[in-house]
């Protein structure tokens, strides 16, 4: 499909990229859901999106973003107008798709853009959308809000008004995020994490061989339970996350582990605070995340462990230390991308007791078969296992990413404690309706 596409910036250098940028651009994300093709077809879908190819570019520039390599350091670049040509960053697959994905191959990152979306048809006579986007310009809950934005176009629907909120942000933000924060926290400066000192020497996970590569096994449950469940006993979705997390890594070790504390490192969304700027609170692409470090101990059964984990996730979440944890991951280097800050004691997940468990949230309302994949490097010694949880209104998801050749029975564990706790769950329901 042809467009004539005219940006009068096309090629410009645009500033290095932060370290937090930086030290994720070789990770991918992926994210995919369906719709009935008795709502849109590919073809359909394919002509929607192209009608309004140029619109789009032109209110979420940041899709016109690409990398390039000055003396191995990464920059931000904008494409130039023929890098954007709709059929290379928009396709249409021919044969029908398997109903979830592999993870996203490998790139040269100067030769490729920095997102893709493909639309196929794939099983039971449905319509996939799937987006694939550099980590180094969305992480993993905004990554479905792009996909929303795709699918609203395909299905030539207005967008809510949360997605309109996005439009006409900056291509790019000021370098080490200062724009994204108040005084009170870039006043503090860069800090490093005073849990990287309290850890316990641990090893939780087990140690891999090279070459390797992550897979992401995925399962899913019904989500209204799950949702009945935290509006009874006051929790959110993150704390159960936090809860499968502290048992199902100290049942792998056979209670190696028991007595010690578990530092659960857990992503949050740090637009949600008040000391994001209203710049940070509307902005949709780059890294939003910050980490809070709950300190969770054993607990003998499930609601005491999902309480514990919900109150010290709450006391940790009441700091400011995402936000700090959020700035401070953007200023490890100066302008020129020389290191001007270290921790002292740097983040090492396998020798130390971090857990990694992250609840993305509420995403893709209006599609079925939600999928997610992150593909991380991964070094012999230095790994996280992550835990994911996401949901629409329908459907509750988790999903383990690890090496592929650590041990199948930690995947086993991980999936079979999670599924111990939804019984659980579904059971503490079912009996408060009985006593109804």
């Amino acid at each position: 499909m042809e467009e004539n596409l005219s940006f009068e910036d096309g090629g410009k250098l645009l500033r290095i990229l932060d370290s937090g940028e930086s030290r994720v651009v070789d990770s991918w994300l992926s994210v995919s859901g369906t719709v009935p093709k008795s709502i849109i077809t590919p073809q359909s879908a394919i002509e929607n999106i192209h009608k309004k190819y140029s619109e789009l570019l032109k209110d979420f520039p940041t899709l016109r973003l690409r990398l390039s390599f000055i003396d191995k350091k990464p920059y931000f670049k904008i494409a130039e107008n023929s890098e954007l040509k709709f059929d290379n960053l928009v396709k249409k697959l021919e044969n029908i798709t398997p109903l979830y994905d592999e993870l996203p191959e490998k790139t040269e990152m100067d030769k490729t853009s920095l997102w893709q979306l493909e639309i196929s048809e794939t099983e039971g006579e449905k319509t996939k959308l799937r987006l694939k986007m550099n980590h180094a310009i969305i992480d993993g809950r905004c990554i479905f809000d792009v996909l929303d934005i795709f699918y609203y176009t395909a299905v030539n629907k207005p967008f809510p008004e949360r997605l309109n909120s996005y439009r006409n942000q900056p291509m790019i933000y000021d370098f080490g995020k200062k724009s994204f924060f108040t005084d009170e926290i870039i006043n503090i400066g860069f800090k490093e994490p005073e849990a990287h000192f309290k850890a316990i020497h641990a090893e939780l996970t087990p140690p891999i061989t090279l070459p390797s590569h992550v897979i992401q096994p995925q399962w899913e449950v019904p989500y209204p339970p799950i949702s009945a469940f935290c509006k009874k006993h006051k929790v959110t979705c993150q704390a159960i996350i936090i809860a499968i997390q502290n048992e199902a890594i100290r049942l792998y070790h056979k209670g190696k582990f028991d007595d010690i504390p578990l530092f659960s490192f857990t992503p949050v969304d740090n637009r949600k605070y008040p000391y994001a700027t209203e710049l940070l609170k509307k902005s949709l692409f780059f890294y939003h995340i910050g980490d809070v470090l709950p300190v969770v101990y054993k607990k003998d059964n499930p609601l005491e462990n999902i309480l514990h984990c919900s109150e010290k996730f709450q006391e940790a979440y009441k700091t400011k230390d995402a936000c700090i944890s959020g700035y401070s991951r953007s200023n490890f280097t100066n302008e020129k991308g020389e290191r001007v800050n270290n921790f002292t004691k740097p983040f090492h997940p396998n020798k130390a007791n971090f857990i990694f468990g992250s609840h993305i949230g509420l995403v893709g309302t209006e599609m079925d078969n939600l999928h997610f994949l992150s593909d991380f490097p991964i070094s012999p010694y230095f790994y996280v296992l992550y835990l994911y949880g996401f949901h629409n209104l329908k459907t509750f998801y988790f999903s383990v990413n690890a090496p592929y050749n650590v041990p199948k029975e930690l995947f086993d564990t991980y999936k079979d404690v999670t599924m111990k706790y939804y019984d659980f769950i579904v059971n503490d329901i079912k009996e408060n309706k009985e006593k109804e």
